[in-house]
């Protein structure tokens, strides 16, 4: 963007002397010389901007991308800047397809996904209330005229669309396609949605981060896991508040939950992308939600779903990971005296990994051993802080890489 006002600046004042009277005359087609040539370029460049409305536009954007994230007044208006177009336009890679002559699946495949989602997704990043996610499920299928917010039915459309898109198993078969039309569906309600200054704004973003992931096509999850992690410093979701200000424990947990999900997608990604991370541990203070904060309720089927405790071991996991990343990828390139710190951390992830409880779902166990095996591989990996390695580590890096 700074380049693009350096240039606009520097065509503006080249035009100024057009725009302020009348264009000169247009060159003779017949003459061949040089100084022809460029006033011919001149005066078809002063003719599109005459009134410079292109510069005007863009410093109007400036200063509206200027305004804090947590301000409520940053909604649609004349400029047709809203913070939801800034964030697709930086985000968007192809455009989705458009859901005109789409049709809603009926509700008993919609609940099929909202289930998948809930027992595979939403265990390990449990950023909204259940209810919440219920209540509109209910609401978008009633027959009558019902009032639903932008930002639950963005709720409903993408947890469909992740839930649709995790299950495809090759490009453009029906759970793809499906999950295209979900997220387009969704995207009729981005400017509501992603409305800054409410916590609806990071559950609407940690949703389209989740999807980006499994859509890289569409949406860069770089991109939008650091929109995230602004919106919720912003919010100041990255530090506790005093107790006095927050009494009630569930609301508590909940602002927990949703600034570790954030947290663990920004360094699930940013290791991934072998980039910095978005915040550092120190700029942080937040404790883990409480374990009983996790416990087993009722579910949107009426029977009971399994606890939400793998979403706890997996903030564990990405806290641990976060220590040595940083300090392995992230601080000065001054190597290690030996090779005792990363043996340290690796017996400390496998001493969480050996008091995984036995009741975690199949697919869950299997997540969380490949994070541990790809945990190992990446701590030891020559790097300018790692020591030279010997032929032990070699092999270790070999074994858990086939693995």
């Amino acid at each position: 963007m700074e380049r693009r006002l350096a240039f606009a600046r520097s065509r503006k004042a080249s035009l100024a002397q057009h725009a302020s009277g009348p264009l000169p005359p247009m060159p003779q087609p017949d003459r061949k010389d040089s100084l022809a040539n460029i006033q011919a370029a001149m005066y078809r460049k002063a003719a599109r901007s005459r009134e410079n409305s292109d510069v005007n536009s863009l410093m109007s954007d400036f200063g509206f991308l200027s305004v804090n994230a947590t301000t409520r007044d940053f909604e649609p208006s004349a400029s047709n800047m809203t913070f939801a177009r800034l964030v697709l336009a930086a985000a968007a890679n192809d455009p989705l397809p458009r859901d005109s002559n789409w049709q809603m699946p009926s509700k008993p495949i919609a609940l099929a996904l909202v289930q998948y989602y809930m027992a595979n997704i939403y265990c390990l990043y449990p950023a909204f209330s259940e209810t919440a996610l219920q209540n509109v499920l209910e609401q978008v299928y009633l027959p009558q005229d019902r009032i639903i917010k932008d930002s639950d039915y963005w709720l409903l459309y993408m947890v469909l669309a992740i839930s649709s898109s995790a299950q495809s198993q090759v490009k453009n078969d029906q759970y793809y396609i499906d999950g295209l039309y979900f997220a387009s569906r969704a995207l009729r309600h981005a400017d509501q949605a992603l409305m800054p200054g409410y916590t609806t704004q990071i559950r609407s973003l940690i949703l389209l981060t989740q999807y980006s992931t499994l859509d890289p096509a569409h949406f860069d999850s770089w991109h939008l896991i650091g929109f995230t992690c602004r919106a919720v410093i912003d919010m100041g979701f990255h530090q506790d508040p005093p107790t006095e200000q927050l009494s009630d424990k569930s609301l508590l947990d909940m602002r927990r939950k949703t600034f570790y999900c954030v947290y663990s997608l920004d360094r699930s990604i940013s290791m991934v992308l072998t980039r910095a991370f978005s915040f550092t541990d120190a700029a942080a203070n937040v404790a883990f939600p409480r374990p009983s904060s996790f416990g087993r309720r009722a579910s949107i089927t009426g029977q009971y779903l399994a606890s939400c405790e793998p979403a706890l071991l997996l903030f564990q996991l990405r806290r641990a990971q976060s220590h040595w990343y940083q300090l392995l990828s992230q601080s000065d390139s001054t190597p290690l005296p030996d090779a005792t710190f990363i043996w340290q951390v690796c017996h400390q992830m496998q001493e969480w990994a050996e008091r995984l409880p036995n009741t975690l779902p199949i697919g869950v166990r299997e997540l969380f051993d490949l994070e541990l095996r790809y945990s190992f591989v990446y701590c030891m990996s020559p790097s300018a802080k790692s020591p030279a390695l010997m032929d032990y580590d070699r092999l270790f890096i070999f074994e858990h890489a086939v693995a």
